[in-house]
């Protein structure tokens, strides 16, 4: 595209019904505007649909973008000629030509990112692939390797400025990939986005050296699966890639829709033995195992407690994905002593902190040891009798009452 000449424009001729109603410098100034809107809807048809197109057809995906650098600058041209016409000819600040070109500067501004040259160069279209080191993480989907713009296909995370992309989904990126060596695989039909990001699989290693894709254990080196799986992204179909398994990304995504609120987590509670309570930072859940809780990431105490076990107290630490805590209780170990009890007369009734035991003489009488314990003698026309004593473990104490008083 090439400006208009001003001898050109000054040749163009205003129908004279217009020309009743506005004067020669309005009318050259409404052209102006109707060339820089048609520019500009030329200019969003090649970014919107021509990439589109372009990749449909399997062009070579650079090519689509030879005519858009230029085309951008030429807007600019125009925009400054619009602008320097109406500061020529006095028209007002706040008149509707003006306020046009304010509103056309900020969509020009928009498309900055459009307008820069893509990321990936012909020789590197050839390869499929881009290896070298992370040096920055945008957010939880965008990095950069070796100065290029890279998109992460297939996947969605929170924007930068929101708690899990400025934080979590952000954090996890850098954890994984900053300043280690990676490999992005791109389609080489539709290698980048509108915004000139190479769109890729990125993968943990070497790419030169061995295909990382085919290796067993590429669910653990893959990039776009760990962000999805650990849900600190979402599924995205959009942006097609020959390294994408979308129903592998999908069906990883599956357990992160557990969580009964969306900033909250799952975490199933599993012990030996069963329906122990459940507490969690100091608070009891009224529930017992197995069942589940939901809590925010990050840090939590925790305790399971069990009739006659040993309570367990841990710090867990919460991550999105899936999050199970199984634990076996110790039984906690009982130490008894024997009673030996005797009486006179011999059929009286025994009873131990108010539970009957049976009649006299008892015999090997198995108590908790170091407890203080009431033993009670019973019988009808007699005066009951009690005792305290302190079973000692392994060890048998005798208990004698004789006589009990008649009454």
């Amino acid at each position: 595209m090439t400006r208009m000449a001003e001898e050109e424009i000054s040749l163009i001729q205003t129908p004279t019904d217009l020309l009743a109603i506005e004067s020669p410098v309005d009318a050259k100034a409404r052209q102006w505007l109707t060339r820089v809107q048609t520019n500009f809807w030329q200019f969003d048809a090649a970014v919107r649909t021509r990439v589109t197109w372009f990749n449909d057809q399997h062009y070579n995906p650079l090519m689509v973008y030879e005519g858009i650098l230029p085309h951008y600058e030429a807007i600019k041209s125009d925009l400054n000629e619009f602008k320097k016409y109406l500061d020529e000819n006095g028209f007002p600040p706040n008149s509707s030509y003006y306020q046009y070109y304010d509103a056309y500067m900020k969509y020009y501004d928009a498309y900055t990112d459009v307008a820069k040259p893509p990321a990936l160069v012909q020789e590197e279209l050839d390869k499929g692939r881009i290896v070298g080191i992370c040096d920055k993480v945008d957010d939880g989907d965008t990095i950069f390797v070796n100065g290029k713009e890279v998109r992460l296909a297939g996947i969605d995370s929170a924007e930068k400025g929101t708690y899990s992309g400025s934080g979590p989904a952000t954090a996890r990126m850098k954890e994984l990939v900053l300043g280690k060596m990676v490999t992005v695989y791109f389609d080489p039909h539709s290698p980048m986005e509108m915004y000139r990001r190479v769109l890729g699989a990125v993968y943990l290693g070497n790419g030169d050296e061995e295909e990382l894709y085919r290796r067993e254990d590429w669910k653990s080196i893959f990039v776009n699966y760990i962000m999805v799986d650990e849900c600190l992204s979402s599924p995205n179909n959009k942006g097609r890639n020959m390294y994408i398994d979308h129903d592998e990304i999908k069906a990883a995504y599956e357990k992160c829709k557990i969580a009964e609120l969306p900033s909250l987590v799952r975490v199933e509670f599993k012990s030996k033995p069963t329906h122990a309570m459940i507490f969690v930072d100091g608070q009891d859940t009224h529930r017992i195992t197995p069942d589940h809780w939901d809590m925010l990431p990050g840090k939590h105490e925790i305790t399971i407690v069990a009739d006659g076990c040993s309570s367990h107290h841990e710090t867990i630490n919460v991550a999105r994905g899936k999050n199970e805590i199984y634990r076996i209780l110790p039984p906690i170990p009982t130490a008894t002593g024997n009673i030996n009890i005797f009486t006179t007369p011999q059929d009286c009734d025994i009873i131990i902190n108010d539970m009957p035991q049976g009649v006299a003489p008892i015999i090997g009488l198995k108590e908790v040891a170091n407890e203080l314990i009431n033993v009670t003698a019973v019988k009808e026309g007699y005066q009951s009798r009690t005792e305290q004593v302190i079973p000692v473990a392994g060890r048998t104490l005798t208990l004698i009452f004789d006589p009990l008083e008649k009454i």
